[in-house]
């Protein structure tokens, strides 16, 4: 790497400040859509508990409870979550940005190094991967930021896999797919996955005019090595996809998967492939760059300077690298069409995995990446052409000048911001509750679907949109909730629950399920009637308590259940002693005669009940059964029994020996070799 290279490289460092709204260098932030609804809760979720020293494996505030690491958007293993551990959300999310978006370009930059390209043309087609509409609308959805840039560093390791065949290649490939996994996207992962092995495989199959060394390399050695590559890969990443594949066996997702109908919501319509040219030409959505609608999905355009750039790359030498890159980008508006393809729905049918996807147009990334490897290919070709050098060397320089400017305009104001204190505000019906010792919050329907606040300033309105959220925006202030939050990993006995209170025809017929989930607080716009206290109002949010609430802990008589019952026609026991920690609870209950006892905490793999009466000094574990379909239940002698519900995950305790084992035995190999160079004599 000469000077050359180490300049354009601190260029691109610099970039994201101009790529990002100005919101690096000013106290403004982003917000709206999923950093709102989704990574803002995640995050500070995780960053309290790990603060506190815990690791977070559940996550008790969601949905009535549910894995917390196991679900893998909430990207705790991975290494860049780090920022929103340190730092305040707001400012974390600015060191998030700035991170992914250099390692994006850098690594782009460094790849197209690797195989021969100029310093101009390495750094046009960095700028074209790191900010073209796909990866610069993403950086409200953190997963998939966090997932997309590591293409260009698994490509790189790829080249040294080409070239040199060593066991070090082969592990930071594999450590390059981990870092994409645990970001959190896995149909990202998949599509890095595909396009890097088909790179490798044309390259190494056949005599390439870029340069890399095939030397005796074939295709026998790449299936072989990528083989080796997704063996490590599992390894290393085995404490994130073991709980993530268990969560996904009990959640929504599992089994058949999801519906052709939701495997194709937002398909990418026809009529609108011209914004990948043009972005405002992206038809059906009003509000296409407010930030609150779908606008992000289909956006992949990279503009006019990238396509004039690509025609000249069909007069290029690299022909397989063309090929290459038609052929992936094709595939990707393809897929991206989904319902509008004639032969996705057929392709939905013979491949099961697609039946875990939703949203098609995720696949306009094997576009957009093939988009800057054929925009290489035309820019090499203008670079090569018989023309005057300084007349050559200026129109690369207007062209990348160009190409930069053009993704710049285009990035201006396509997400809107808002002030940092948007984040780290307590609403009033937040201090309302925290004050009156919340069990499980329940918004109601209509408060849910209607949450337009008009008659404010355009600020107020937007801060009392997130205050009227309460599904997952209440994770920071730790207030369990039971109201679905979009999350596509569900658990399916909390979903067939939720529908039955859901489907309940009023407030009333629903109470007898309401008090056995341990529903304390209800906040709903009209009165409620009798067997409800009003505690607090916030405008036209009302806050009522429910004082007939069973608690996260009860005993109940063996022959009852959950039927249409009053509270007053059965028998109910509190505990004596009660302590809820994240992933633990324990009590202390007093029976005379034979009972069961119910935990409101899902029943789900990983949660082990012991019990130690007062005549026994040791812990005895007792199985446990799913109550309703959703509670975890046991039964209990009579006697005085000290209870202790603890959440641990077989999977993730195997996943992490696992990954202890593999690491390990690179440190030793690594050092045995080390060994081995240092005990070689000197030749001179």
């Amino acid at each position: 790497m000469d000077k050359r290279d180490k300049i354009s490289i601190l260029l691109l460092i610099f970039l994201p400040i101009f790529f990002l709204s100005g919101t690096l260098t000013s106290s403004r932030t982003f917000f709206m859509r999923d950093l709102t609804y989704l990574f803002h809760p995640w995050r500070s979720l995780s960053a309290q508990m790990i603060q506190a020293g815990l690791v977070p494996l559940w996550n008790p505030y969601e949905m009535g409870g549910m894995p917390f690491l196991a679900n893998c958007q909430s990207a705790i293993l991975y290494p860049c979550s780090i920022v929103f551990w340190i730092f305040h959300f707001v400012l974390g999310l600015k060191c998030f940005h700035f991170l992914h978006y250099t390692l994006a370009s850098v690594g782009f930059f460094l790849f197209a190094r690797k195989c021969g390209f100029s310093k101009m043309v390495s750094f046009s087609g960095s700028v074209l991967f790191a900010y073209n509409g796909y990866s610069l609308t993403r950086h409200e959805f953190l997963s998939v930021l966090g997932s997309l840039i590591w293409l260009p560093w698994l490509l790189i390791f790829s080249i040294q896999k080409i070239n040199k065949k060593n066991i070090s290649s082969l592990f930071f490939c594999s450590l390059s797919l981990t870092f994409s996994f645990l970001a959190g996207f896995p149909q990202i992962l998949l599509l890095q996955i595909i396009f890097a092995f088909l790179f490798s495989f044309i390259f190494t199959s056949f005599k390439s005019n870029i340069a890399l060394d095939n030397g005796k390399f074939g295709f026998k050695q790449n299936i072989l090595d990528w083989l080796k590559i997704l063996i490590l890969f599992l390894l290393i990443s085995a404490p994130q996809w073991m709980p993530t594949l268990e969560l996904l066996q009990n959640s929504i997702r599992g089994g058949h998967g999801i519906s052709f109908s939701e495997a194709v919501t937002y398909s990418f319509p026809l009529d609108s492939l011209l914004g990948l040219i043009y972005p405002f030409r992206i038809l059906h959505h009003s509000d296409r760059f407010t930030g609150e609608k779908f606008f992000w999905i289909w956006s992949a355009w990279w503009g006019f300077t990238a396509s004039f750039l690509i025609l000249f790359s069909i007069r290029s030498k690299y022909k397989k690298l063309i090929t290459l890159g038609i052929s992936l980008s094709v595939i990707g508006i393809l897929w991206s069409m989904g319902e509008y393809c004639p032969f996705f729905e057929f392709f939905y049918e013979k491949i099961s995995f697609l039946h875990l996807f939703r949203y098609p147009p995720v696949a306009l990334y094997l576009t957009t990446s093939s988009i800057a490897l054929l925009m290489l290919a035309g820019f090499h070709s203008i670079q090569t052409a018989k023309l005057n050098e300084n007349f050559r060397k200026l129109i690369l320089l207007l062209l990348t000048l160009s190409l930069s400017l053009e993704l710049w305009f285009y990035s201006k104001n396509i997400t809107p911001t808002i002030i940092p204190e948007y984040y780290h505000v307590t609403f009033n019906a937040i201090k309302s509750i925290l004050k009156d010792s919340p069990g499980t919050v329940l918004l109601s329907n209509k408060v849910n679907s209607q949450r337009r606040l008009a008659g404010m300033s355009s600020q107020e309105a937007q801060m009392r949109f997130r205050a009227y959220l309460f599904d997952l925006t209440n994770l920071p202030y730790r207030i369990k909730t039971i109201n679905p939050s979009g999350e596509p990993l569900a658990l399916n006995s909390f979903q067939e629950l939720y529908q039955t209170l859901a489907s309940s025809p009023s407030i009333e017929e629903a109470k007898p399920l309401i008090n056995f989930w341990n529903i304390t607080h209800f906040l709903v716009e009209d009165s409620l009637g009798y067997g409800w206290k009003l505690i607090s109002q916030d405008k036209d949010l009302k806050i009522y308590r429910n004082p007939e609430a069973l608690g996260f802990v009860f005993g109940l008589e063996k022959k009852e259940t959950l039927p249409n019952l009053e509270r007053e026609r059965f028998e109910f026991f509190v505990p004596k002693l009660l302590k809820m920690g994240r992933d633990k609870i324990i009590c202390q209950l007093f029976y005379r005669l034979k009972h069961m006892v119910i935990f409101t905490t899902p029943f789900y793999p990983g949660w082990e009940l012991y019990c130690s009466t007062c005549n026994l000094k040791t812990k005895k574990k007792i199985s446990t059964f799913i109550f309703k379909n959703y509670f975890t239940g046991a039964d209990l002698k009579e006697g005085d029994h000290m209870l202790y519900l603890i959440y641990r995950p077989l999977s993730w305790k195997i996943g992490t020996i696992l990954f202890i084992l593999t690491i390990s035995i690179f440190i030793l190999l690594a050092v045995g070799m080390h060994v081995r160079c240092l005990a070689q004599p000197l030749r001179y």
